[in-house]
């Protein structure tokens, strides 16, 4: 069909709709014809005349209507297939296979480090909830009344490490979960006031049972009163005697000490070759203690010695504080040096205000060394018969001797008090090089002199000597 054939005819009349559209077709898709539609459309007016150029295909205005219908139908279906095309191409653009390869290792190894670190997390967790691979040590904790979770956390944890000890538990959260468990299953958490024993090695569950158990805290205790001056061995029968524990095993493991006490560090340990009789002499600080009797004493563990033990170098930690202790590097003194003076002190003195005078006379002499042989001091002398009568070796007994050994004797010769090492540390500011006792009264006198010749009146005059 071309385009003469159209001219003046009703289509309609003698074609279908399937004829004409594929006649229209033929006739657009014809390269001479492809501007068809748009050169009718710019002579087509708008009273609806069909006005034709000289060179203008004649067509009927039906024809005309349906090429224009038939070219928009054409443009819309392209420019449809054009945006699909371009949707398409912007969501999917197909990666190289090298980045899919980086792209799965980066998200395994993302994987498998979250998994890495979960089951770290799970395996702390698990080992810190049971106590496993924690330290054995024994603490005593005392426990407020009324104390709430927090305030026990606190004292399991920050109260330990500002003493310098292992914390009973590292995860508060994990022991507060615990306690929300007991009590969200019907059971009432109350933490009983007292000494509790603890150690981190015990699970967190055996933790809170100690907390909130009345049957350690009722055990049977005693007072037991230990004043300035007594030794060691008078302090371990005591503690035998009223039932807190063995004195021989007492006296073995306060010698060992406890590692994870500073001040025990510092006092020097004894060797085979030793002349020191007890190492821990002169640490046990006087004072009044509370114990738990023993319901066998022979039959005791050794975690309930490091119990007694702790109580004991706790009060000595407190006492000889960071004060003392500044003040003896002052001096140039060291803590030992300090301990042992401080015995010989406080058995020489008649009183604490005596003390300061025989520091004074000690230290002076100390500047003095060509003009003096020692401390010659007769309680080290009573001190080291007493040894003498316990079988201890000649050597030992010599050198425990201040008028046998040159200045300080091995260890201290008793357990002094606090004044004694006060006295030691800061001495009354005198010239005193002599001193002696009328021990003759009920109230003991003590003469102290400058020079010879005032020390032989004064010792004439207490009846140590005659004239």
């Amino acid at each position: 069909m071309d385009n003469k054939t159209l001219k003046g005819e009703n289509l309609s009349d003698n074609y279908d709709e399937d004829m004409i559209d594929e006649m229209l077709d033929e006739i657009i898709n014809k390269p001479e014809n492809s501007n068809l539609a748009d050169s009718y459309e710019s002579t087509y007016r708008s009273d609806g005349d069909l006005s034709l150029e000289d060179d203008a295909p004649e067509i009927s205005e039906e024809v005309y209507e349906r090429v224009r219908k038939r070219k928009r139908e054409i443009k819309s279906e392209k420019t449809n297939n054009d945006r699909v095309t371009r949707r398409v191409k912007v969501k999917y653009i197909k990666p190289k296979k090298g980045n899919r390869i980086a792209f799965s290792l980066i998200f395994t190894s993302i994987i498998v480090g979250i998994s890495v670190i979960a089951s770290i997390s799970i395996i702390f967790l698990a080992k810190e909830f049971f106590g496993i691979d924690k330290s054995a040590s024994n603490y005593t904790l005392k426990i407020p009344e009324n104390a709430d979770v927090k305030q026990v956390m606190e004292i399991m944890t920050t109260n330990q490490e500002d003493r310098g000890r292992e914390p009973i538990i590292r995860v508060k959260p994990l022991f507060e979960l615990l306690v929300k468990f007991k009590e969200r299953g019907g059971e009432t958490v109350e933490f009983v006031a007292g000494d509790h024993a603890l150690s981190p090695n015990m699970g967190y569950t055996d933790i809170l049972d100690e907390l909130t158990s009345v049957e350690y805290i009722e055990r049977q205790t005693v007072t037991i009163t230990i004043v300035e001056g007594t030794t060691l061995d008078d302090v371990a029968k005591m503690l035998e005697d009223n039932g807190v524990c063995l004195a021989e095993k007492f006296i073995y493991y306060f010698n060992n000490g406890l590692s994870d006490y500073n001040f025990i560090n510092d006092v020097p340990k004894s060797t085979a070759h030793s002349l020191r009789y007890h190492r821990m002499e002169g640490y046990l600080f006087p004072d009044t203690y509370e114990f738990y009797q023993a319901i066998d004493i022979t039959t005791m563990e050794e975690s309930e010695y490091e119990i007694i033990l702790r109580k004991i170098y706790d009060n000595f930690e407190i006492k000889y504080n960071e004060e003392l202790q500044a003040r003896a590097k002052e001096m140039g003194m060291t803590m030992d040096e300090v301990i042992i003076m401080a015995s010989i002190i406080q058995k020489e003195a008649a009183d604490n205000a005596d003390m300061y005078n025989v520091s004074s006379v000690f230290h002076n002499r100390m500047e003095r060394p060509y003009d003096f042989r020692g401390f010659e001091s007769d309680p080290t002398s009573e001190y080291a018969v007493w040894l003498e009568s316990k079988g201890m070796s000649k050597d030992m007994v010599r050198a425990y001797d201040t008028y046998e050994t040159k200045w300080y004797p091995p260890g201290a010769i008793c357990n002094p008090g606090l004044e004694a090492i006060k006295a030691v540390l800061y001495p009354a500011q005198t010239n005193y090089l002599f001193f002696c006792a009328d021990t003759r009264t009920k109230e003991k006198i003590v003469y102290y002199a400058e020079t010879v010749e005032q020390h032989r009146e004064n010792c004439i005059a207490a009846g140590i000597i005659n004239e």
